[in-house]
């Protein structure tokens, strides 16, 4: 036989969650406890939850409703009971009325939580009266921030996710609304530090959005190494999440830019991850052959990638042999198979990229085809840069000056941010004997980090030499021996009195 008791007991099963036993004890309680319409009360809602019929938790309203359950309760109840049967209107007409009746703490954030889903508006100014009367409510703060996030007020949205988490230190859901405020106002550095604590809050609950937004940060941040890790375990968690999916090939765009401006530097990191991502994609292996010869020097290695990267072949074959051509010809010294490999990568498509690689390899060997190909270029598009750089070039070795001048100024107007025009400039006012433009031209292109350090500080030396400059030639000589030791021309320069 049941009694008040295990009623009693019932209600706390049913705050703590514990739905099938709460509903057995009540079920039990119905004929023994008639006159308590508590009973009727969570059997209306369990009704509804577990076994999905409405009707029947509409009538256990009623009975409550007889047996003396207040006004403002049996509206929140139908309230409850349309929620969870997925009618939020009916709920809001409902809260609305308990409200009407007494605008009690429960009443109002049952209203406000359902207004959540229609009317942020009207939301926002419940939660708003609920953190009014209720000062320390860190829910109702939380929802405010969460109201501020759709109207992307991410000022606001900070301003209430911080006063929820003074309230609730630590808290998941205050520490994720802070990472996700800053994420919003461009602070991707705070918004890492609050998602890293989110993740050691609750392991559990921190797997794909979390990390995918851990990699947005990083990509914003431009920390490519952490951004790839990071969309790598998202991607791997829900292997057919779109969202995930589509960090982690903008990763793998990333570390393939990197290495197409040989910042092996950075693409070095990615690697690991890049393969164990990408392990039998070709333009991946070919950029893991890049960074083992041209960063590592580790040419056993580096070929192999080349290897299983012509093995796998699903890129572009032009591409792996423009690539492969490149680094063998400036980097294991076997030029006339990298000649052999770029000009099957022009066979196959006769693009800018491979006609360009061609060219300026045949800059050592064959000026005159060089020459053909950059004027072909041109033609195509009389606006080329390269075109023009690679004309200037071949006009300043043939000792041309006047012509290669004007070239080197046209390739510079055309792009003047590339540091390789900037060097060029130089080195045309140089050939022409202006050193002082040649300087400027030259310290624009170490600050745009010029590839070839060594070729720019030998030439600012010398530039510093002709203007009887001793100390800064000396100065950027002995910055050209720290990269290359035995480098006859910087040791001249450096070891001339200051």
């Amino acid at each position: 036989m049941s009694s008040r008791a295990d009623v009693d007991k019932a209600m706390l099963l049913l705050e703590e969650g514990r739905l099938k036993e709460a509903y057995s004890i009540l079920r039990n309680a119905f004929q023994d406890c008639k006159g308590d319409w508590r009973v009727c009360h969570g059997l209306a809602l369990l009704e509804v939850e577990l076994n999905g019929n409405l009707e029947e938790g509409l009538e256990f309203a009623e009975r409550a409703r007889n047996l003396g359950c207040p006004d403002a309760r049996y509206h929140r109840l139908r309230g409850g009971i349309f929620r969870r049967h997925g009618d939020i209107h009916e709920a809001v007409a409902e809260y609305e009325k308990a409200v009407a009746t007494d605008r009690s703490l429960d009443n109002l954030v049952a209203l406000a939580d359902s207004l959540m889903n229609v009317d942020y508006a009207r939301a926002e100014g419940v939660w708003k009266e609920i953190v009014g009367k209720e000062i320390d409510y860190a829910r109702g703060y939380l929802a405010l921030a969460w109201i501020a996030r759709k109207r992307k007020d991410w000022q606001v949205a900070l301003a209430m996710a911080r006063k929820a988490e003074q309230i609730e230190p630590g808290e998941f859901a205050a520490l994720s609304a802070l990472a996700e405020a800053y994420q919003g106002l461009k602070q991707h550095g705070k918004a890492v530090e609050y998602y890293e604590m989110v993740k050691k809050d609750d392991a559990d609950r921190a797997e794909l959005p979390l990390e995918a937004d851990i990699a947005n940060c990083y990509l914003a941040l431009e920390d490519y190494v952490a951004a790839i890790r990071h969309a790598y375990a998202a991607a791997r968690e829900l292997p057919d999440d779109p969202r995930a999916n589509g960090l982690l090939e903008e990763c793998k765009g990333r570390f393939l830019w990197l290495c197409g401006e040989e910042r092996y530097d950075v693409a070095v990191q990615m690697l690991p991850t890049a393969l164990e991502a990408w392990p039998d994609d070709s333009e991946v292996l070919s950029c893991a052959a890049a960074i083992e010869i041209v960063g590592r020097h580790d040419y056993t290695a580096g070929t192999a990638y080349m290897e299983k990267a012509f093995e796998h072949n699903n890129a572009e074959p032009d591409m792996l042999y423009a690539v492969k051509g490149t680094l063998w010809y400036d980097h294991l010294g076997r030029q006339e198979e990298g000649l052999s490999c770029l000009e099957k990568a022009v066979s196959i498509k006769r693009n800018k990229f491979n006609l360009i690689s061609l060219a300026y390899r045949l800059l050592d060997t064959d000026m005159k085809r060089a020459e053909d190909i950059f004027r072909e270029m041109l033609r195509n598009d009389p606006e080329d840069a390269d075109a023009v750089y690679g004309l200037a070039e071949i006009a300043l070795r043939q000792q041309k000056c006047a012509e290669g001048y004007e070239l080197a100024v046209k390739a510079h107007s055309l792009e003047p941010d590339d540091p390789r025009t900037n060097a060029l400039l130089g080195y045309a006012h140089f050939s022409s004997g202006n050193f002082k433009e040649a300087l400027v031209a030259y310290k624009k292109a170490e600050a745009l980090h010029h590839r070839d350090r060594l070729c720019i500080y030998n030439s600012m030396a010398e530039c510093y030499e002709r203007l009887g400059d001793v100390a800064n030639a000396s100065l950027y000589a002995r910055k050209a021996l720290s990269i290359e030791p035995d480098n006859p021309d910087a040791k001249r320069l450096a070891s001339r009195e200051t």
